[in-house]
């Protein structure tokens, strides 16, 4: 059952599904919210923006990727308890843009939470390393 749910939710099917029903091939394929320890079944998760949140301390973290599994199995210094995950898979046109796009949603995040001085929306905070 739950094979099935996992491969129903997948963007990779989604985008078959789409292409199969000739709808415009430049969209954005958006997952649900999952455990940490979900994450190495992502696998053709590829040209992704991807968030991470750690509950327990509140933090959330935007990241982009060739390749998920891959980033995710790396260290994240400023939120190395995230304990869920989600993702965006890009148009492949947007493989050489992924970095301007992380930055454009980190500076927004950043103007909703603890780094926006009227942070009156939300007890979560970004935690974001610049590069």
């Amino acid at each position: 059952m739950n094979l099935f749910k996992r491969l129903i939710e997948s963007p990779v099917l989604h985008k078959i599904d789409d292409e199969l029903k000739d709808k415009p091939p430049f969209r954005i394929y958006k997952t649900k919210w999952r455990p940490r320890a979900e994450f190495e079944f992502e696998i053709g998760a590829n040209n992704v923006l991807y968030f991470l949140i750690d509950t327990k301390n509140k933090l959330l973290y935007v990241g982009e990727a060739a390749k998920l599994v891959e980033r995710l199995r790396q260290e994240h210094l400023c939120i190395e308890n995230w304990d869920y995950f989600r993702y965006n898979v890009l148009p492949d046109e947007l493989f050489n843009h992924r970095k301007t796009l992380e930055r454009m949603a980190i500076k927004d995040f950043s103007m909703i939470f603890d780094n926006n001085p009227l942070n009156e929306f939300t007890e979560y905070k970004l935690n974001q390393r610049q590069n």
